[in-house]
């Protein structure tokens, strides 16, 4: 129990200290363009200051790459994470979209979801919109890292909307 109170600790500081660019040691900019996105049954997922139309089919495809990494001895996140798939079908049997919330993954972290969004911006395979529910043709990646000492260190991908300071996505390579 202690062990997982310092994690979860480090965990919130580190995302704290380092939401800048600026914040870190090293890191590398670059423009994702998004380009026209096209499914036949999508999932709408709402997060951070974006909403997010995701292709189904990729994200089934997701779910059994999740299955097989935590197949042994996460039993628990795993049921979760096959139970958002089988609510997105529930939803896709009466219509070509499904909805997901950041409640949907508050159980258990929305780290996979994340790594998934991630994935389809770099492949351009999604559509982006803000707050005003305008369609964005481009996202920033952030690719960095920082060390702060022997335990406060961290390294990942940022996503930004253009002209925002704040990130959108944040995807954890490494942490300690």
């Amino acid at each position: 129990m202690r062990l997982l109170f310092v994690i979860l600790t480090l965990t919130l500081t580190i995302t704290a200290q380092a939401q800048k660019v600026s914040d870190l040691d090293k890191y590398s900019i670059d423009t994702v363009r998004l380009t026209n996105f096209n499914a036949k049954k999508v999932i709408v997922f709402k997060h951070n200051d974006a909403t997010f139309y995701l292709d189904f089919a990729e994200y089934k495809i997701a779910v059994t790459d999740f299955k097989k990494t935590y197949l042994k001895g996460y039993k628990r996140r795993l049921d979760e994470v096959k139970s958002t798939l089988k609510n997105a079908k529930l939803q896709l049997k009466k219509a070509d979209t499904a909805y997901m919330t950041q409640q949907d993954f508050n159980n258990f972290g929305v780290q996979p979801m994340e790594k998934f969004i991630a994935t389809q911006i770099d492949k351009g395979n999604c559509a982006v919109y803000d707050n005003n529910n305008s369609p964005l043709t481009q996202i920033i990646r952030v690719t960095g890292s920082f060390i702060r000492g022997p335990l406060n260190a961290w390294a990942g991908r940022r996503y930004y909307l253009p002209g925002q300071d704040k990130y959108i996505l944040l995807v954890t390579t490494s942490i300690s």
